[in-house]
């Protein structure tokens, strides 16, 4: 979904595996159940989700051409919706088949969809999943200090969106935002005739190829 000059994916990743295969450690739908998984997506802890990069912007679990997005870049998500008060409910799902009433101010005029998958606590005992219905929980690729990164959340009786630095042990969910390479636009470039394609694979490794036209002389 394109908001503003941003495009998101519009539901929360559902991945075991990262691109290249591997499997992806302690991810998990919530209490373990798949039919919950497939509705609200997977919860990842900070590490597995970043493919235990510390870089910003990291593609972890997102699929090629898209990584986790920043803290900086949740910042944009809540500017162009009109600042953190009021953004929570112009990405939140409407309606309560999956919100716990209020579900306040909640309109997705985003086109968002914000759903609230809660989360795994993997930091107090007892370990627990829990804020089913109540809070949408998503890990920024922004960290704080070793221990702990940048989080956003909805919550279901609220409007805005919220910041808060947390443990990277928690398992929150994951929403990617499109790469943008460098020196290459994902929307074609067409210059006097001459037609530049998005390289594919994005990211890359050893290899990727990239298309082009040249006018007929």
């Amino acid at each position: 979904i394109t908001i503003g000059q941003q495009v998101w994916i519009q539901e929360n990743i559902k991945s075991l595996h990262y691109s290249d295969g591997a499997e992806i450690p302690g991810v998990v739908a919530y209490n373990n159940d798949d039919s919950l998984g497939a509705i609200y997506g997977l919860l990842y802890p900070w590490n597995a989700a970043m493919n235990n990069s510390v870089t910003p912007g990291a593609q972890g679990v997102c699929p090629c051409s898209c990584y986790v997005p920043t803290d900086q870049e949740w910042t944009i998500l809540e500017n162009y919706l009109g600042g953190s008060a009021v953004a929570g409910g112009k990405m939140k799902e409407a309606g309560t088949e999956h919100w716990q009433s209020p579900n306040t101010g909640a309109t997705n005029s985003s086109g968002f969809t914000g759903l609230p998958a809660g989360e795994f606590d993997a930091y107090y005992n007892p370990n627990k999943f829990w804020l089913l219905h109540l809070a949408a929980v998503f890990w920024t690729s922004t960290q704080t200090n070793q221990s702990q990164a940048w989080e956003r959340y909805l919550l279901h009786d609220n409007a805005a969106s919220g910041r808060l630095a947390w443990y990277k042990v928690m398992k929150y969910s994951i929403r990617c935002i499109k790469d943008s390479p460098t020196g290459i636009e994902n929307e074609s470039n067409n210059h006097n005739g001459y037609h530049l394609n998005q390289n594919y694979p994005n990211p890359f490794n050893p290899s990727t190829k990239i298309s082009w036209q040249s006018p007929v002389g």
